[in-house]
């Protein structure tokens, strides 16, 4: 007789967490979410334009790994088109318009996940890669 009783308690416990999970996960679907967070994509301000290009840092944030990586990222009609290296920058420091070879570049400046510094130019002819050791303004404390 016993045993029964603790079969329906049991019974009733596995019904009872069914139950709250289905409820949750409606909860989080009529809120626009879900229970298991996404990856989150923002544009870094300030953005900069050169040549009728906008060029900004895209930072995405994964909170199921609890990273936050940086793609060199270019508007293209209402949208942002990552044209920078395939691997993403774990730090950045702020876009900025300087003068290279005679022509004005966006410089952007990031590390790279094995730690080093990457600098690149970026432009309406492209995005090129640069000596990372030339890098002005950037310091290993970041």
């Amino acid at each position: 007789m016993r045993m029964g009783q603790v079969a329906l308690g049991l019974r009733s416990l596995i019904i009872k967490i069914a139950v709250f999970i289905t409820m949750a996960a409606l909860l989080a679907w009529a809120l626009g979410g879900t229970l298991w967070p996404r990856p989150v994509s923002a544009i870094e301000q300030p953005v900069q334009t050169i040549g009728g290009e906008r060029f900004a840092w895209q930072v995405t944030i994964r909170p199921s790994e609890g990273t936050v990586r940086y793609v060199l990222a270019r508007q293209a009609a209402d949208d942002w088109v990552p044209v920078g290296p395939e691997e993403p920058f774990q730090s950045v420091l702020p876009l900025r318009v300087e003068d290279v070879a005679g022509a004005e570049a966006v410089i952007a400046v990031g590390r790279d996940t094995s730690g080093a510094w990457v600098t690149l130019h970026a432009g309406p002819a492209g995005v090129k890669r640069m000596d990372a050791n030339a890098v002005a303004g950037a310091s290993e404390d970041d």
